[in-house]
């Protein structure tokens, strides 16, 4: 990337409402937990019945609010570290309830413009219902997520995807649980057009569990096709592939790539193990660096993501980059929320030599 480019991202995904709470003590929690298998690390969808029942559950218990989404966890962070540097346009409903407001304002406060006048609810007949996620806190930091999506899936549909947008920008980045959270056609039409106009598609693997064999395959194939930067964490990559372990999925990760030369480079998270980088000639693997409190793994990945992302925009090394993913991931595990407030304060106090290189590139004060 050059220093005076700006670059043009655009994106498509769920914009959340994070409701936090803990589970300790909650024993109207806990039954809703069991009755949905909600794990500690698992990820799932619920209806407008189980929807009520959360809401019902957490009334009366300390409840933290914040806004959330993976794609607009990640597209945040990069937006408020590179603000001079790339322009931001993000595909969602923010819904028509209290948190709408919030939603809105977050996703200005990182310069990310939201186009949701190609599609309002009222042109569709529908009352916007705002995506919320119930973000459960085990012990020891680990969480469990039950989301009730509302009516985003009706109201974003194939015509919302025009020409104009995807040919206006330069990365389309592309959450690969799109698949399940929208129609078919709205993912395939992203694709689709990202190669008719040859632009660089950075794809996210799917994060939530409960997905068919089907739905793997059909992402699978979507991204060795379009995808030209793979972002994911192991347990996504063993997912993806129905491998039984790490080094099985590595594999077939590695013949896709040698199969699919638009493939050019891997960022897997591997927890408490810290980062690898693929690319077709090596396998690397970079230690992690030490956290010292875990308050909750909420958006701990798309965090990471955005670290690794800002390294790429600005052109620097791998190790560089995955510098950037370590330092960022560890601040946000000590906090509540899914983002970071303020990222570029925290590199400028952790990574002054690599921020001097950033303020260079992206011209920033």
């Amino acid at each position: 990337m050059t220093k005076s480019k700006i670059i043009k991202i655009l994106s498509l995904d769920y914009l959340i409402a994070d409701m936090v709470i803990e589970l300790d003590g909650n024993y109207a929690l806990k039954k809703l937990i069991k009755k949905y298998s909600m794990e500690p690390g698992s990820k799932g969808r619920i209806d407008k019945a189980g929807f009520a029942a959360f809401s019902h559950a957490i009334e009366g218990y300390p409840v933290s609010i914040s806004p959330g989404g993976s794609a607009a966890n990640t597209l945040y962070t990069v937006g408020k570290i590179l603000k001079n540097k790339v322009k931001i346009t993000f595909i969602g409903a923010k819904g028509g309830s209290l948190y709408s407001k919030m939603i809105d304002r977050s996703l200005r406060d990182a310069g990310i413009k939201l186009i949701p006048k190609e599609f309002s609810a009222e042109s569709r007949g529908l009352r916007p219902e705002t995506t919320v996620s119930f973000v459960i806190k085990f012990p020891g930091g680990d969480r469990a997520i039950g989301t009730y999506p509302g009516n985003v899936a009706e109201l974003i549909k194939p015509d919302v995807i025009k020409d104009s947008l995807i040919k206006s920008n330069d990365i389309i980045f592309f959450p690969g649980s799109l698949y399940r959270k929208f129609d078919k056609e709205v993912p395939d039409k992203i694709l689709s057009l990202a190669k008719k106009y040859k632009k660089q598609v950075w794809a996210t693997l799917p994060t939530q569990g409960r997905f068919s064999e089907e739905h793997f395959d059909m992402v699978r194939r979507s991204i060795e096709a379009s995808a030209s930067i793979v972002f994911g964490n192991e347990e996504e990559l063993r997912k993806l592939y129905g491998a039984k372990d790490n080094a099985a999925a590595l594999r077939s990760f590695k013949k896709a790539m040698q199969k699919n030369k638009n493939i050019k480079t891997a960022f897997i998270t591997m927890g408490k193990n810290g980062v690898m980088i693929i690319t077709r000639e090596v396998i690397k693997k970079i230690p992690p660096i030490k956290v010292t409190k875990i308050v909750n793994t909420l958006g701990a990945g798309d965090t990471a993501t955005a670290g690794f992302m800002v390294g790429l925009l600005c052109g620097l090394s791998y190790e560089e980059s995955v510098r950037i993913s370590l330092v960022l991931a560890k601040n946000k595990l000590g906090l509540d929320s899914a983002r970071i407030p303020n990222p570029l304060t925290i590199l400028k106090n952790e990574m002054p030599d690599v921020v001097k290189k950033i303020h260079v590139i992206a011209n920033l004060r």
